[in-house]
């Protein structure tokens, strides 16, 4: 019998945090001792100011529908702690309540993005985030990322050796450098940098081959990246 649940929720995977959760309260359960540091949640109770202004509001029947984007009382507390904390300034029409940061964003991308727009997600990243279902992108992601997304990949460049080094040198964009993890993107050829010194033998152990190029995506707009690489590739052929 066909499900009455959407394919985007018959596909969505639980978040690996909750499930570190529900280990951890299996664990417990079982006399284990287990200190969580999967969801973030903080080791103490809640503050007594905090439960006595939450059982006051109840008193004094603050309990009704409030308008979309919050009270106007907890609007105005959000705007004086950025200006005291972060020194930034706020109108009351740039403030949004909700109940946590996974449904504010859900609800701006359901307010934003059309079937078919690009949608680029920075990582490292919350871990629900990269593995959306219903991205128009999800099935081209497990065919060319089998063991998962990330910002750094590796793709082979059709030639040898020189070929590689041809398209580092061709790249007008991408930064040539080493390291990983940068806010710009880096590009190397390890056959013919950090791994030069090895023979084809010693390439293959190490599971460098020549043909690999490393790229380590950073924040740069992603048409203009695409434009570098397409180049870079056309000018090493």
């Amino acid at each position: 019998m066909k499900s009455i649940l959407a394919r985007r929720v018959i596909s969505a995977k639980p978040p690996m945090t909750r499930e570190m959760t529900r280990l951890g309260n299996e664990l417990a359960r079982q006399g284990r001792s287990i200190m969580s540091l999967a969801q973030g949640e903080p080791d103490f109770d809640t503050p007594v100011h905090v439960r006595d202004a939450g059982k006051a509001a109840i008193d004094r029947g603050t309990t009704r529908y409030t308008d979309v984007p919050g009270t106007r009382e907890l609007t105005q507390a959000i705007i004086r702690k950025f200006q005291r904390d972060n020194g930034l300034t706020f109108q009351p029409n740039e403030i949004t309540i909700g109940v946590g940061s996974k449904q504010v964003l859900y609800n701006a991308l359901q307010a934003t993005v059309d079937p078919g727009d690009e949608v680029v997600v920075a990582v490292p990243a919350w871990v629900s985030y990269p593995d959306q279902p219903d991205s128009p992108y999800a099935a081209s992601v497990a065919r060319y990322l089998p063991q998962g997304q990330g910002g750094i990949m590796a793709f082979g460049i059709a030639g040898d050796r020189d070929a590689g080094g041809r398209f580092i040198e061709a790249c007008e964009l991408l930064s040539h450098l080493a390291n990983v993890g940068d806010a710009k993107t880096l590009v190397i050829h390890p056959a013919s940098t950090t791994h030069r010194r090895l023979d084809d033998g010693a390439l293959a152990a190490s599971g460098v081959t020549g043909d690999m190029i490393r790229l380590s995506v950073g924040l740069e707009d992603v048409a203009d990246l695409i434009w570098d690489i397409d180049q870079a590739l056309e000018r090493s052929a």
